[in-house]
């Protein structure tokens, strides 16, 4: 595993699925951004994570997962403000690379092939990912992850 750490835009069952089997299997959750406090600290709490309303990321964070609803992900990916050069991905399987703000230096695509429910665990173990990257440094972040 490369050492990087993750903060997460969103905090609803995708994110919240993707954040605790991250964190399960070691990485450091940063920050979670969520307009849903609520949803927000609970699951910042769960991870040990900071938690915050306001889309501003640490340089900290390596890599940042967006997992918002699709007709959100847009707005959302406009309104992310980041220290450094993080790589931005989101989780949305009906976008690709042209979603995102022109100005995003590495960005990418980790959408999982599951419907992701409040109250069923979901096995990681042979889920496929579909990946796509803007350049190699970015698809070795999400290869590492997925």
């Amino acid at each position: 595993m490369s050492v990087f750490n993750i903060s997460f835009a969103g905090a609803g069952r995708v994110a919240g699925a993707l954040c605790r089997k991250l964190h399960e299997k070691g990485y450091k959750i940063d920050l979670i951004v969520s307009e849903n406090e609520s949803s927000c600290r609970s699951l910042a709490s769960e991870t040990g994570a900071s938690w915050s309303t306001e889309p501003v990321f640490p340089d900290s964070s390596g890599l940042i997962i967006v997992a918002v609803p699709d007709h959100r992900l847009s707005t959302v990916l406009s309104g992310i403000r980041a220290a450094g050069t993080p790589a931005v991905v989101h989780t949305a399987g009906s976008f690709g690379l042209d979603v995102f703000p022109a100005a995003m230096r590495h960005k990418g695509v980790l959408y999982p092939l599951q419907t992701f429910s409040r109250d069923r665990s979901i096995s990681f173990v042979d889920l496929p990912f579909f990946i796509e990257a803007s350049d190699s440094h970015t698809l070795e972040l999400i290869r590492s992850v997925a």
